[in-house]
């Protein structure tokens, strides 16, 4: 009896849980799902058609509220009121995006707009590039007013791992939410990216200044995939407005890159990445102290380096990783350090006080001399054969061009790269695993292979005989019996 009653129970709970989960399904979750966050910063998970008007928006939220439907609200979105005539569809939105509803109090004042206020900030806001009174002048035609709106691009990591369409939102300063109304819109660039340029009301009841205006904070999302990540602009990308040529290709793109040089040359996208890849190739990016590794317009002109590194990431992700690994080992050889020698590392080494010792200590403990960069050894660096010159030009070669920079013997910068690699000398397999598997004795610079046992290590060479230490590459001592004697 028992055991019939549970089944019974069973059945009973899975057909309670099919029709409030399973059957109406269909006509709760259809729709575009957003967020309703309110004043009181309470979330709301709504679902709304592309073909409702705000009036409609408004009803859902109200019912989902508990709140009679004639309680005045406003829907705002990106630092726009929303007019209640505003389709859905007519918003940059999303799944996921998020609308404040702002219940309307009598001690929060209107603000006097030229109408604009009610519309979307994706249907009024006109190109960054426009200014002065072109702003205002108005459009010959739908088509001409669709061509002079603001777009923006952004590159997404994840999951586009591309350039993209941008979508511009914007937070209370003072509280970092969005539930604020812009005073006055963005005109250029510098509104968007500099902080405390447009101010605003902010309506959130948890706001220090609700009611009075404070800072407005400007932010992009890449508008391909719902819930995305705040994504700094490339805001040298911009919509071709005058047809501009590129000046490698001379084709007509969209949209096209604008460099900051007072004749902003245009490139396509293309081509930029192009130059971008050559340079990369013959490691002409230019290390700046407020700009890091980057690159002038390709013309030449002064003052036109790109500011914004992020527009580096459009060569794509293998590419951006040699950037990456370039600069920071430009950055090491500039400020002073060496790259280690050693084939398979090429970490990059500052030292804290000038020594000619050198130990890669956070990469492969290769102890080397910093004026030829050899293992380290004791007394004068001696003069290197020809073989001995090919040889190192091999292993600076795995660690990048940079690492002949650092290097006091100027001989091996006349080592062609392409005559080395021409070499019937050394170009065997067993020259490079010598040098990865061995360290040379400190005194007569014998290569030595370390099989086990202890880091007493002792000369094999009859004229040598030299007692040293493996880890320090010196001569041992009792500090090395003391502290690393079996390791």
């Amino acid at each position: 009896m028992a055991a019939w009653l549970l089944r019974v129970w069973h059945w009973w709970g899975s057909w309670l849980y099919w029709l409030m989960w399973g059957g109406g399904s269909t006509a709760r979750t259809s729709g575009l799902p957003v967020t309703i966050r309110t004043e009181q910063g309470q979330n709301l998970s709504v679902h709304i058609q592309l073909t409702w008007d705000m009036r409609q928006v408004q009803s859902a939220v109200l019912a989902q509220l508990g709140l009679p439907a004639a309680t005045p609200i406003r829907l705002i979105l990106a630092g726009r009121r929303l007019a209640p005539e505003v389709r859905v569809g007519d918003c940059d939105l999303g799944a996921g995006t998020t609308l404040h509803a702002i219940r309307v109090l009598t001690h929060c004042p209107e603000q006097a707009d030229d109408g604009t206020q009610h519309r979307p900030l994706n249907q009024s806001l006109v190109d960054l590039e426009i200014s002065g009174g072109a702003r205002t002048q108005p459009a010959s035609s739908p088509e001409a007013q669709a061509r002079r709106l603001a777009h923006f691009y952004v590159y997404c990591d994840a999951p586009c791992h591309a350039l993209q369409p941008g979508k511009l939102r914007v937070r209370c300063a003072s509280c970092q939410d969005g539930g604020i109304v812009l005073a006055g819109e963005p005109t250029g660039w510098s509104d968007v990216l500099v902080p405390d340029r447009i101010q605003g009301t902010c309506n959130l009841a948890a706001c220090p200044t609700r009611g009075t205006l404070s800072w407005a904070r400007f932010y992009f999302k890449c508008a391909s995939h719902p819930a995305s990540e705040d994504t700094p602009p490339l805001y040298l990308i911009r919509s071709n407005l005058y047809d501009v040529p590129c000046l490698a290709c001379l084709d007509v793109g969209q949209p096209v890159v604008v460099f900051e040089c007072p004749e902003k040359h245009v490139s396509c996208v293309e081509c930029f990445q192009n130059y971008c890849r050559t340079r990369l190739n013959e490691r002409q990016f230019q290390l700046h102290p407020d700009h890091g590794y980057t690159l002038p317009c390709p013309v030449g002109c002064a003052d036109s380096l790109v500011r914004e590194t992020r527009h580096f990431k459009l060569i794509g992700d293998h590419d951006y990783e040699r950037y990456q690994r370039f600069g920071t080992e430009e950055f090491v050889l500039q400020s002073g350090g060496v790259l280690c020698p050693r084939p398979d590392c090429g970490m990059g080494i500052i030292m804290d006080e000038p020594c000619r010792r050198v130990v890669c200590e956070n990469g492969c403990g290769f102890a080397f001399c910093r004026d030829c960069l050899q293992g380290y050894h004791i007394g004068e660096c001696e003069a290197q054969t020809e073989t001995e010159c090919s040889n190192a030009a091999q292993s600076l070669m795995a660690v990048g061009e940079n690492a002949v920079r650092a290097r006091s013997d100027v001989r091996l910068m006349a080592v062609g790269e392409n005559a080395v690699r021409a070499r019937w000398v050394n170009a065997d397999p067993s020259s490079l695993a010598i040098q990865l598997t061995t360290k040379p004795c400190p005194k007569c610079r014998t290569p030595t292979e370390r099989s086990g046992g202890c880091m007493h290590m002792v000369c094999t060479k009859a004229a040598c005989g030299f007692h040293w230490c493996w880890i320090c590459q010196t001569e041992w001592t009792r500090d090395c019996m003391a502290s690393h004697w079996f390791g």
